[in-house]
C-alpha cells in the first residue's frame, strides 16, 4: 500500500503535469506510466500490471481504457499479441518526472513533519499514522470529520501567511480534483453533458444561495450555479435542471413562519441557526419577514429553480424500488422529524431513476438523470453507504456542492489559469469552514445543556438569558475566522471548554479565581516573552536543520545515482577496452599475414626488392604499428578514422547494454555542484 505522504506528492506532481501537458489527461498519465516502466525496468507488461503498479506507487485507480490510451503516447512502447513491449534503444535511465517526484515527496514529508510538530507543541495526544491518514484525507477528499480535523484546520489557518505553504497544499488539492474527474467519467474525451439531468437541492443549498448562511456559503453556491449555467450553454440547451422536493417547500414555509413568530416575540432564535438569525435581522414586523420571503422567491426564479413534479412515490408499482426501511432508520439513528429529510429524498431519487429505466451498470453522474445535492452529512453518508452496498448504485444518489462543482469544473476543462477559482479548491477556506462547523456544534451542544438546566430548575431566567448571550458571542462564520481567533476557538472546542454561567456565590467565586489567575498571568508575562523568543529562535534553528537534512538527502541521492552510473561505466569501459584490444590484435595478425603474402609474391615475381619494400612492405608495417598501438600516423588518417568509428560503435553498444547515459551523468554532476554551492 502506498505511503500516505507519497500519495500527496503524487497528486502535487499530477497538478504540475496538468500545466505542462496543456490539460491533456492522457499525456499526464503517460508520464506516470513511463516512470513506472523505467523504475521497475519493465521489458513487457499488460494493462492489468500497469494498473496495479499505478495504484501501488501513486495511489491512482485509473480505468483501463485511460491506461491503454495513455500507453499509446509512449514512443518506446509497442503492442504485440496483447502484450506491450518496451524498446530499450532510446529509453532514459530516469523518467522525465523522477526528479520532480522526488522534490514533491520531500515537500510533502516536510509538510507532514511540520504538522506533527505543531500538534505536539499544542500538547495534544498524537497517533502519527492516524494524523497522516486524516491530513491526507483532509487535503484530497471532501472529508470534514475526524479526530484531528480541528487541529489540522488550525494548523493551516496558522500558516496562511506562508505563500509557499498555501501553494503546496492547494497544488495537492487541485491535483486531486483533476484526478477525480478520470474515475467518474466513462470517456474523458467526451466531457460535455448530453443527457438531461434533474438536480434536487435541499433547503440548506437554497439558503446558501440567498446568503442566509454567510458570505462563504453563498460563494460556494454561486460557484456551483455558475458552472451549471456554463454547462447548459456548452450543451446548447438547458441540460441541467434544478428542482426541489415538496418537503423542501414545506420546510421553507415553516422556516419563514417561525421567523414571523420570532419577530412577534413569541419565539427566540436557536443558537447555531445562522439562517434564521439572518432572516430576522432588521425585521421589526411580520410584514418585513414576508418581504424577505418574496425576495427569496425571486432568487429561486432568477436561477430557474422550481418544485419537482408531483408523483405518488408510494404507489404499488414502485414498491420494488423502495429503499426506506425501519432497519435503515435504526442503523443511522434517524429521529422521526429527520426521517423525511434524510431518507425520503434518497428514496424518491432512486425511484425516479428506476422509473426512467436508467441502466445502473457503469453509470456516471452526468448520465444518472436524477441526483440530490446536499450539505447534510447524514444524507451523504447514507448515499455513499448505499453506493458501496449495492452494485446497482455506481453513481451515488446524493453528492455535496463541492463534489458537483469539482466535476463540472473538470468536464468544462476550465484549468487553473484564472484567479477566480471555486472556493472548493481552496484548502484555507475549507479549514475555516471545518472550524466554524465544529465551533457551531460545540456551542449548540452547550445550548442544549443550558436549556436542560433551566428546565430542571438549576438556572434562573436571568441566568438562561446571560448564557444565551455569552454563547452567541462564541459563534463564528467561516469568513470571520483568522489566525487571531485560533486560541479562543481552541479554548472553546476543547473538552469542558464551555461552562454554564450561574448567579450567586458560585459565580462570584469564579470571578475571584479569574482575577487571581489574571494576576499570575501578568506576573509571568515577562518570562513568557523570553520563552517565546527562545522558542522562535529554536523554530528557526529547527527549520534550518530540516532544510539542511532535506538538502543532504538530495545530495546523497544524487551521489548514489552518480556512483551507480560511474560503476556501470567502469564495467562497460573494461569490456570495451578488451574488445578493442582483441579487434586490434586480429587486424594486426591479418596485416602480418598480408606482409608475408606480399613478400612471397614479390619473391616469385622477381620485383626490385628495395623498391618493393619501400612501396609496399614499409606502409603495411606502419599500418600494423598504427593499428596495434592506436597511435595516429599522418599518412594513415583514413584508416585510423575507420578504426575509431568501429571502436565508437563498440563503446555505444556496451553503454546501451549497461544503461549508461553520459548526458544524464553530467547533469547529475552539475546538479550536485549547484546544491553543494
Amino acid at each position: 500500500m502506498i505511503n500516505k505522504v507519497n500519495k500527496l506528492a503524487s497528486y502535487a506532481m499530477y497538478r504540475q503535469l496538468y500545466n505542462d501537458g496543456k490539460k491533456d489527461t492522457y499525456f499526464i498519465i503517460s508520464k506516470f506510466i513511463e516512470h513506472i516502466i523505467v523504475t521497475n525496468k519493465l521489458n513487457s507488461f499488460d494493462v492489468e500490471k500497469i494498473s496495479l503498479l499505478l495504484n501501488e506507487n501513486f495511489g491512482f485507480c485509473i480505468p483501463s481504457y485511460v491506461i491503454q490510451s495513455a500507453i499509446k503516447r509512449i514512443e518506446f512502447v509497442s503492442k504485440k499479441d496483447g502484450q506491450f513491449l518496451v524498446s530499450r534503444k532510446d529509453i532514459s535511465l530516469d523518467s522525465e518526472i523522477t526528479q520532480e517526484l522526488e522534490k514533491s515527496d520531500l515537500k510533502s514529508r516536510a509538510l507532514m513533519s511540520r504538522l506533527i510538530k505543531y500538534v505536539k507543541d499544542k500538547n495534544r495526544e498524537i497517533n502519527e499514522e492516524k494524523l497522516t491518514r486524516e491530513f491526507t484525507s483532509f487535503l484530497l477528499d471532501d472529508s470534514f470529520n475526524g479526530d484531528y480535523s480541528s487541529i489540522i484546520s488550525e494548523f493551516i489557518i496558522e500558516n496562511n501567511i506562508d505563500s509557499d505553504f498555501l501553494k503546496n497544499i492547494n497544488q495537492i488539492k487541485e491535483g486531486a480534483v483533476l484526478f477525480s474527474g478520470i474515475n467518474y467519467t466513462s470517456d474523458i474525451s467526451k466531457l460535455t453533458w448530453k443527457n438531461n439531468i434533474n438536480l434536487y437541492v435541499e433547503t440548506e443549498i437554497l439558503f446558501h444561495l440567498a446568503g442566509y448562511n454567510g458570505i462563504f456559503f453563498q460563494k460556494l453556491a454561486n460557484d456551483m450555479f455558475q458552472l451549471i449555467n456554463e454547462m447548459n450553454q456548452k450543451s446548447n440547451k438547458r441540460i441541467i435542471s434544478i428542482r426541489y422536493y415538496k418537503e423542501v417547500s414545506e420546510d421553507i414555509d415553516h422556516f419563514f413562519g417561525t421567523a414571523e413568530e420570532i419577530v412577534k416575540g413569541n419565539k427566540i432564535v436557536d443558537i447555531g441557526n445562522v439562517a434564521m438569525d439572518e432572516i430576522v435581522r432588521d425585521c421589526s414586523t411580520p410584514a418585513d419577514v414576508i418581504n424577505k420571503r418574496a425576495k427569496f422567491t425571486n432568487i429561486l426564479k432568477r436561477h430557474s429553480i422550481s418544485e419537482a413534479d408531483s408523483l405518488n412515490y408510494y404507489s404499488p408499482e414502485y414498491h420494488n424500488f423502495n429503499i426506506e426501511s425501519q432497519e435503515i432508520v435504526e442503523k443511522y439513528g434517524l429521529a422521526t422529524e429527520n426521517k423525511e429529510k434524510y431518507l425520503k429524498h434518497l428514496n424518491y431519487t432512486n425511484i425516479l431513476r428506476k422509473k426512467d429505466d436508467i441502466n445502473s451498470e457503469n453509470l456516471s453522474l452526468k448520465e444518472s438523470k436524477h441526483l440530490v445535492i446536499t450539505e447534510v452529512g447524514k444524507i451523504l453518508q447514507m448515499a455513499n453507504d448505499f453506493n458501496k452496498e449495492n452494485e446497482d448504485f455506481n453513481a451515488p444518489l446524493a453528492i455535496s456542492m463541492s463534489s458537483l462543482t469539482n466535476r463540472l469544473w473538470f468536464d468544462l476543462n476550465k484549468g487553473f489559469g484564472s484567479e477566480n477559482l471555486p472556493s472548493t479548491f481552496n484548502i484555507l477556506e475549507k479549514s475555516r469552514l471545518v472550524l466554524s462547523n465544529i465551533l457551531t456544534q460545540t456551542v449548540a451542544k452547550q445550548y442544549d445543556k443550558v436549556k436542560e438546566s433551566y428546565k430542571n430548575g438549576e438556572l434562573s431566567e436571568d441566568d438562561l438569558n446571560e448564557n444565551i448571550i455569552e454563547l452567541r458571542k462564541k459563534m463564528m462564520k467561516p469568513e470571520d475566522i483568522d489566525r487571531e481567533q485560533l486560541n479562543n476557538i481552541d479554548d472553546i472546542i476543547k473538552p469542558n471548554g464551555l461552562e454554564i454561567y450561574k448567579s450567586g456565590k458560585e459565580r462570584l467565586e469564579k470571578k475571584v479565581k479569574k482575577l487571581e489567575h489574571d494576576n499570575k498571568v501578568r506576573e509571568l508575562d515577562r518570562q513568557k516573552v523570553v520563552e517565546e523568543k527562545k522558542r522562535a529562535e529554536k523554530e528557526v534553528e529547527n527549520s534550518k536543520k530540516e532544510i539542511t537534512r532535506i538538502s543532504n538527502e538530495r545530495i546523497e541521492q544524487i551521489q548514489r545515482s552518480i556512483n551507480d552510473i560511474e560503476t556501470r561505466k567502469d564495467n562497460a569501459d573494461k569490456r570495451v577496452k578488451g574488445w578493442i584490444k582483441f579487434i586490434r590484435g586480429l587486424i594486426t595478425i591479418g596485416l602480418f599475414l598480408i606482409v608475408l603474402l606480399v613478400l612471397y609474391i614479390g619473391k616469385n615475381c622477381n620485383f626490385d626488392i628495395l623498391t618493393y619494400i619501400l612501396s609496399t612492405i614499409i606502409p603495411i608495417i606502419f599500418l600494423t604499428i598504427s593499428v596495434y598501438t592506436g597511435e595516429k600516423i599522418k599518412y594513415l588518417n583514413w584508416f585510423n578514422i575507420k578504426i575509431y568509428k568501429i571502436e565508437e560503435k563498440i563503446r555505444n553498444f556496451f553503454y546501451s547494454e549497461y544503461y549508461i547515459n553520459l548526458e544524464e551523468l553530467e547533469k547529475l554532476k552539475r546538479d550536485l555542484m549547484e546544491i553543494e554551492s
